[in-house]
């Protein structure tokens, strides 16, 4: 099944042919947080964009990456890798291996899960910068390109529910509470 989802994916992005770019949809009950697709233009081509986080807190947050070109395996000494990062820390490191299709041409797709504290990490500032570079051997066809989309589920607000007693309830106590002192009183 695996094996038909690749072959399916792969002939999609040779079908698009002059696509410049592949859109990564939001996902459901997600909201995306950053996002671009970009052509590869160049060898050694780089990106950067810092994207705005708010104070809105999210959960379940996911890395999807599309990155297209012509990524060689060639020998170690020539090996043609495309880097992804956020806030500085790598999340992709690919190269040929990682790709679907045959030849120069191919996509490498994938989906990461952010942990809690990767996330803590990244939206501690309320700001997250994503880039990504090619390495100086990769060489641009037209058409490559990377796309990217970071999303989130909307963490539900917190009502932590802490009783607070109402004046009338605090009033009958007090009440009450002096009814019995006046009792120990008076049969002292």
């Amino acid at each position: 099944m695996r094996k038909l989802l690749q072959i399916i994916a792969a002939a999609a992005i040779f079908a698009a042919g002059t696509v410049h770019a592949h859109v990564i949809p939001v996902a459901a009950n997600k909201t995306q947080l950053g996002n671009a697709a970009t052509n590869v233009t160049r060898s050694g081509q780089t990106y950067s964009k810092t994207f705005s986080l708010g104070d809105t807190e999210y959960t379940d947050v996911t890395l999807t990456i599309w990155a297209k070109g012509d990524y060689d395996n060639r020998p170690t000494t020539d090996n043609e890798f495309f880097n992804l990062l956020i806030d500085g820390t790598s999340f992709a490191h690919w190269n040929a291996s990682n790709k679907l299709g045959t030849g120069n041409d191919g996509a490498m797709i994938g989906t990461i899960t952010l942990s809690t504290a990767q996330w803590a990490a990244i939206s501690a500032d309320k700001f997250m910068t994503v880039s990504w570079n090619n390495t100086p051997n990769v060489q641009p066809v037209s058409g490559d390109y990377v796309s990217f989309s970071v999303q989130g589920t909307v963490k539900p607000a917190t009502n932590p529910g802490t009783a607070v007693p109402e004046p009338a309830t605090l009033a009958l106590f007090g009440l009450g509470l002096a009814g019995v002192g006046a009792l120990r009183r008076r049969k002292a």
